[in-house]
């Protein structure tokens, strides 16, 4: 049987999914070429990925980097054409050409591009959480009526898929009808507390960025490493599963697992619990995503059975973690049509911010997101262009806030 190169358009190259996903790459150049690479404000990275894989187009998201960006790759012959801006983007997201869409983009700058993947129809590998946390509504809608295909690389999101029934797996819009009738009583997600599980409630009120970013377990980028410390991840997690399997809040639960070796899991009504077992890198996940429905090699060991392996579960601090509680609670809003989990994401992001800029103590993270929620999350948002313009209110008011 002859196999077919999947051309691969990554979103967000030069950011860890962007990384992961060119190491999957990397082992396998006979199954995947690089078709397209975006990039912000890291063009060196950009420059030394676009030498290496010689895609066929590169984006630039940043303005007024295009003089600068060809420079890097002065004399190399290349077949790449630079294209820089929104549009520029949108319009080659939606190519017929491409197999695989990996939307890596961190935050609300990867909305657009991944929903106009979405209602092209291409088979989208997703990690940019803040897409569905923002519109989650319109995604489904999209693959109701382009036939795309979304399938889940955030690493719990990803267990949950692979320890469902096979039919839902092959499904493209799972429901929580869908669920119950396969016999699944609930979808766990497993959190590992980040690096602030073990640390006194009074001492929070001090730290600092570089010590939110110190993960256990996980390398990734600032804001996904202090969403982690926060557990607002974890938050923004529980409303993707939601989204992405079409079940309510109440249908998922959370548990505290330190070691980040199960990943997620799904119980039945029979009693039994299927769970997601893997040593923790992102690479597992993406390249479920790409070779699925088959497997291939990454960079990352199985797991040996023959050493001592200790698994801890232990319950939520929510008290010690207020974000989470109100992600849980935009979500319930947002069951009832209102608009608070796009809120909840604009908010956190200019928190976030604000508390890398030295600008706000890390326990004022959910204070300035809760301030948003009581003014803004009953509002209402039915298509991209209300989104928008909801999130930059949110966005607008948070500074304000500051």
């Amino acid at each position: 049987m002859t196999q077919v190169t999947k051309n691969v358009f990554l979103l967000g190259a030069t950011g860890s999914i962007g990384e992961n996903t060119l190491n999957v790459i990397r082992r396998h150049p006979d199954r995947y070429n690089v078709f397209g690479l975006t990039g912000h404000s890291n063009l060196k990275l950009l420059a030394e990925l676009t030498i290496e894989f010689n895609p066929q187009y590169v984006v630039l998201t940043s303005t007024d980097s295009l003089s600068t960006f060809k420079s890097l790759l002065k004399g190399h012959a290349l077949r790449t054409e630079i294209l820089e801006g929104q549009d520029e983007l949108l319009s080659l997201i939606v190519k017929p050409e491409i197999d695989v869409v990996i939307a890596g983009i961190v935050g609300k700058a990867g909305l657009e591009p991944t929903l106009a993947a979405a209602r092209a129809g291409q088979y989208i590998l997703l990690a940019n959480k803040e897409s569905m946390v923002m519109a989650g509504p319109l995604f489904r809608k999209a693959i109701l009526e382009s036939q795309a295909r979304i399938f889940p690389i955030d690493s719990e999101h990803n267990a949950l898929f692979q320890t469902m029934p096979g039919e839902l797996q092959s499904s493209s819009l799972v429901t929580q009808a869908a669920c119950e009738s396969h016999g699944i009583h609930q979808l766990v997600l497993t959190a590992s507390g980040g690096p602030f599980l073990h640390t006194p409630k009074e001492e929070l009120v001090n730290v600092t960025p570089a010590q939110a970013c110190k993960h256990p377990n996980w390398a990734m980028g600032a804001k996904v490493s202090i969403d982690s410390a926060s557990l607002m991840n974890k938050g923004l997690e529980l409303i993707e599963a939601c989204y992405l399997f079409g079940v309510s809040q109440s249908f998922v639960d959370v548990v505290v697992h330190p070691q980040s070796i199960v990943h997620s899991m799904v119980t039945y009504v029979d009693g039994s619990t299927l769970a997601h077992f893997s040593n923790p890198s992102m690479e597992v996940p993406i390249a479920s995503g790409l070779a699925y429905p088959e497997r291939h090699t990454t960079g990352v060991k199985p797991m040996r059975w023959d050493q001592m392996l200790e698994l801890q579960f232990l319950p939520l601090p929510y008290e010690k973690f207020p974000c989470f509680s109100l992600a849980r609670q935009a979500m319930a809003q947002a069951e009832k049509g209102q608009g608070a989990t796009i809120v909840l994401n604009a908010a956190n992001e200019i928190a976030v911010d604000a508390f890398i800029n030295g600008k706000l103590g890390f326990t004022q993270i959910p204070n300035l997101v809760e301030q948003c929620l009581d003014r803004f999350g009953v509002t209402e948002a039915h298509d991209l262009a209300d989104i928008l313009a909801l999130d930059q209110e949110v966005r607008d008011a948070a500074i304000d806030y500051l």
